[in-house]
């Protein structure tokens, strides 16, 4: 019981997060400002507030995390040191950046541990999951759902702020933005 718990409790987590990132100003605030850190003050973002919020809020999801922890295992100082490489590498698997690519990842990861558990020693299935993460890393080196490139802004252009790509309304051809960086371009109005 104190599993599906957790994992309820985690996956409304993970879906009031997503929807702050992609719903709120200051969500899309935060987006594209890990795109482009320097050109979002001339857009009118304070930074330093940016950075608190972000800081704030992955404080409360490490203290949300710890707490679904509590839920499944014995606390003790190292405890950080088991679910630290396989946090990173399924970051790294999802695709940096991009929390449904996580999610993917972690489930994944998961099915690999549990089976290969179950079939062969538990070590045995973390080696049978960093195999995979290392074929996959071979052929999606930006993850399972990484994006190939990003849009950025132009630096080139002295002749003032243009953003590559888009039209004047902050739009590609197909009539949607192409990144946070770009929607706080349209929400600011330049």
């Amino acid at each position: 019981m104190a599993r599906l718990i957790a994992f309820a409790v985690a996956v409304a987590g993970v879906a009031a997060t997503w929807l702050f990132l992609s719903r709120t100003y200051v969500g899309t605030a935060i987006r594209a400002i890990s795109q482009d850190r320097q050109i979002m003050p001339l857009m009118g973002v304070n930074p330093g507030r940016i950075f608190t919020i972000t800081s704030a809020l992955g404080g409360a999801l490490a203290g949300l995390g710890g707490c679904l922890l509590v839920l499944q295992y014995d606390i003790h100082p190292a405890i950080g040191l088991s679910f630290g490489p396989i946090t990173f590498l399924i970051c790294v698997l999802g695709g940096l950046g991009n929390m449904l690519g996580g999610l993917i990842a972690a489930f994944i990861f998961a099915q690999f541990i549990s089976v290969g558990g179950f079939f062969f020693h538990i070590e045995w299935g973390y080696v049978i999951a960093f195999v995979f993460f290392i074929a996959v890393m071979f052929w999606r080196p930006q993850g399972i759902l990484g994006r190939d490139g990003d849009v950025r802004l132009d630096r080139h252009d002295v002749s003032g702020i243009r953003l590559s790509g888009i039209d004047r309304q902050g739009l590609a051809a197909n009539g949607r933005p192409h990144s946070a960086l770009q929607n706080v371009a349209v929400v600011v109005g330049h």
